[in-house]
């Protein structure tokens, strides 16, 4: 003991019998008395404290409060006490608080009466002790039933349990223990001091989770009961993944729009293609063909009346009025027509542009099968889509189905001279040639309407119930009863910003079914961006890839 410390006990000790000495009456001695006791009390406690050695354990007295709201025993942080050996002690005023509240109702109760079981455990244990924590630590549960009839401080009632609770811990730290009261009430832990008994409140760090209040507690029941149901119902996936196949959250894109060839460069192609492909002027004999040269052969070596039967061939020069119609119709509606393809360039160029592209996949994962099941998607954003498969059924000669080939019309053939055969007997005569020809018997047949009858819909597969063909801002999907653990559905889908400007859009892809409660929902975030491009240098291709007319 260091001398400072010692002269403070000599002190304290020569304050109390001057004090004595100066009282005359039995009753007045008492109350110095008294007072001495406890003042020696407090010297002895910080003579022990003072003096404590570390293999000394901490005797840890927790109240009643602690061991409802305190995290349980083995959870709690001990190794904060700075102490290696702790023994945790439960006294009789606090067990007599946990019999009160083991027969009331919610958490409190229940972790009352399983306190209350495991110290009856520990009472009937050969050791009567319990290890919390092991290792470099060492934590030990107690429990010290004894009762003290006289309170271990004239200020304090033992009809008041958080005051027996206190003279208890003093009357233990009369006995030589290291005392530490551990509680998580500011009355106690204030009371405590005041008798100088060390005392440590319940830090937030040790407490337990707040006690659910009943409208969390529904909302949890609610909850689980939601999801053992959902457990029953179809479990649809969603996802998008772009056309090699890759996964997903976010399409960008850039396109090209063609604007309109000018006026003059117009003008400039179709002179450039009359350069190419020149109006004709010689309409001279048609060159003879293989079956000409053959025939005049033949014709030589049959006999007179086999050439008569099958007679020969004659020469007919182009007409007048066919070379006219060449000249003045046709050729230059042909230069009508470039012209007129030449200014709508840029809209079939637009048509034939390849536009960006994803694939929606829906799949039931779960244990059962959607029951009309519909699947959407839907365009926000100045968006458009078009159903590849869906428009891939239809006519190809749509406009919303156009083919990639962009071509110009070619020129026309001009008149030429030709060969007809001639024959002396025409057995069939006028009627005869008027029936065979093929006109003539597409007359003759019966317009008869188709007989096959719808083929019936799977229940299993999906049919299109809104835009399946054109561009359209929703697509939906039906299927009676989408089986589970299948391949899924996809749906290969094009995009098309509505005015061809920037667009920044979304698409939504949701499941809905009969037995699913809740609608399942994936997004895709859609940027397009559109680029410029003159259609001319496309045009001049066009016109250098015109064929000569037959001569």
């Amino acid at each position: 003991m260091d001398v400072s410390f010692g002269l403070h006990i000599w002190a304290s000790v020569q304050k109390f019998d001057t004090i004595h000495s100066m009282h005359g009456s039995k009753a007045e001695a008492a109350i110095v008395e008294r007072g001495r006791r406890d003042n020696m009390r407090n010297m002895d406690h910080d003579v022990m404290t003072h003096e404590r050695e570390n293999d000394k354990p901490l005797i840890l007295v927790p109240d009643t409060n602690v061991l409802i709201h305190g995290r349980a025993l083995t959870e709690l942080p001990w190794e904060e006490l700075g102490r290696d050996e702790i023994d945790v002690v439960i006294i009789a005023p606090v067990i007599r608080e946990l019999d009160k509240l083991k027969n009331q109702s919610g958490r409190q109760s229940k972790i009352a009466r399983a306190l209350s079981s495991r110290i009856r455990a520990l009472l009937k244990a050969p050791t009567g002790r319990e290890m919390l924590n092991g290792g470099e630590q060492a934590v030990t549960l107690k429990v010290d039933v004894r009762t003290f009839r006289e309170a271990a401080n004239e200020t304090l009632d033992l009809g008041h349990a958080d005051q027996a609770l206190i003279s208890h811990a003093l009357h233990l730290m009369d006995e030589g223990a290291d005392v530490l009261l551990l509680t998580d009430d500011t009355i106690c832990h204030t009371t405590a001091e005041g008798v100088g008994l060390a005392s440590r409140l319940l830090e937030d760090g040790w407490r337990r989770e707040p006690e659910p209040d009943p409208s969390e507690k529904e909302i949890r029941r609610l909850s689980g009961e939601n999801a053992r149901l959902r457990e029953a119902e179809p479990r649809i996936e969603l996802r998008f993944e772009d056309i090699e196949g890759e996964e997903i959250e976010r399409l960008e894109a850039e396109i090209t729009r063609w604007t309109p060839i000018p006026e003059e460069e117009i003008d400039r192609l179709v002179a450039l293609a009359e350069e190419l492909a020149p109006r004709a002027t010689e309409f001279g004999d048609a060159k003879p063909r293989a079956t000409d040269v053959v025939e005049e052969a033949l014709g030589k070596i049959r006999p007179t009346g086999l050439r008569a039967f099958y007679g020969g061939t004659t020469y007919e020069p182009a007409t007048e009025e066919e070379i006219e119609e060449y000249r003045s119709e046709r050729y230059p509606k042909w230069l009508d027509e470039v012209r007129e393809a030449l200014s709508s360039l840029h809209e079939k160029l637009q048509r034939s542009e390849a536009l960006p592209q994803f694939v929606a996949k829906a799949s039931n994962d779960g244990a059962r099968p959607a029951q009309d099941a519909l699947l959407t998607l839907q365009a926000n954003g100045a968006l458009g889509l078009f159903d590849v498969e869906g428009n891939s059924r239809d006519d190809e000669d749509d406009d919303d189905v156009t083919s990639s080939i962009v071509r110009l019309p070619q020129p026309p053939n001009p008149p030429k001279g030709r060969r007809r055969r001639l024959a002396s007997h025409d057995l069939l005569g006028r009627f005869g040639r008027e029936l065979v020809e093929p006109a003539r018997i597409q007359q003759h047949l019966i317009d008869l309407p188709s007989l096959s009858a719808p083929r019936p819909r799977k229940q299993d597969a999906f049919y299109w119930r809104e835009g399946r063909t054109g561009w359209c801002e929703r697509i939906e999907l039906e299927c009676g009863m989408w089986r589970h653990g299948g391949n899924g559905t996809d749906i290969t889908v094009r995009v098309h910003p509505d005015g061809l400007e920037d667009r920044n859009g979304l698409v939504e892809l949701s499941a809905q079914a009969a037995n699913l409660s809740n609608e399942a929902r994936a997004t895709l975030p859609i940027v397009v961006k559109v680029r410029d491009k003159d259609a001319s240098a496309e045009g001049e291709k066009l016109v250098r890839a015109l064929r000569m007319p037959k001569s």
